[in-house]
């Protein structure tokens, strides 16, 4: 084991919390006696919420964010509302819904079909297969992925990752695909004094230091197995290690393409 990894035996996935997105009241979608197996199979999405724990030390050393959306228990009175639902929960499920799928939930033709050619002879890593698999199936989409400063390059997100999809209520939705958009998560980030007399102006230097650690961030995510989704901004992971996506080398994935 490299002196810089983390033990994985001492690592754990604990769900923290899970919420649906719904206005109903919590109490009545939710069985407070068994939270995590209990959400009603009526609510369309929920998140989950794990924190990534390690043996000895006493809080957390990261966490996931996780959205499961149940496409196939859309309505038939508003099947073609899948959009404007998800723009209900936030901004950023909004546009991976417009970005990857179609206003029913089904994949987008364009994210899986044989575009070799525009990727300048890289290859899709999607198929038909998959958006055949995928509209039979929950979606989960990561909305976070985060380790704290001191843990970071030593495994642990990779670790996270790949045992996400065995934790509840992930393995109990039976999703084949995990779904993300790399990018530098804010929020964490620390504000220097330059942005915080100009909020909505970067300036030149913070853009680059922006677009570096965004790249390196991509990389990390194709290292671990995740493919682009056409030529959005947005990945996923197969969970099927022998999946054609897992022997896609991150070079011959598809370039992004900035839709105008």
């Amino acid at each position: 084991m490299d002196a810089n990894t983390v033990n994985p035996m001492k690592l754990s996935l604990v769900l923290k919390d899970i919420y649906t997105n719904s206005d109903e009241e919590e109490d009545f979608l939710i069985d407070p006696e068994n939270p995590f197996l209990q959400v009603e199979a009526f609510s369309l999405s929920h998140t989950a919420i794990f924190d990534i724990c390690l043996e000895g030390e006493q809080e957390p050393v990261g966490h996931i964010h996780l959205d499961i959306i149940r496409r196939m228990h859309l309505d038939p009175s508003c099947a073609d509302e899948f959009w404007s639902i998800l723009d209900e929960h936030s901004d950023e499920l909004m546009q991976f819904a417009t970005a990857v799928f179609t206003d029913t939930g089904v994949l987008k033709k364009e994210v899986y079909a044989p575009t070799s050619a525009r990727g300048g002879g890289r290859t899709n890593a999607w198929s038909a297969g998959d958006a055949r698999r995928l509209k039979d199936q929950p979606i989960l989409y990561m909305e976070e992925l985060f380790v704290k400063e001191p843990w970071r390059n030593k495994g642990i997100g990779t670790w996270a990752i790949k045992n996400i999809f065995k934790a509840d209520p992930v393995r109990t939705e039976q999703c084949d695909y995990l779904m993300a958009w790399p990018t530098v998560l804010s929020q964490y980030e620390p504000q220097d004094l330059t942005s915080r007399s100009h909020p909505f102006k970067p300036t030149p230097e913070e853009e680059r230091a922006f677009h570096v650690k965004r790249e390196r961030i991509v990389s990390y995510y194709q290292k671990i197995g995740f493919r682009r989704l056409g030529t959005s901004q947005f990945f996923m992971l197969a969970k099927d290690t022998g999946h054609p996506s897992r022997h896609l080398r991150p070079e011959d994935d598809l370039p992004f393409v900035e839709t105008k």
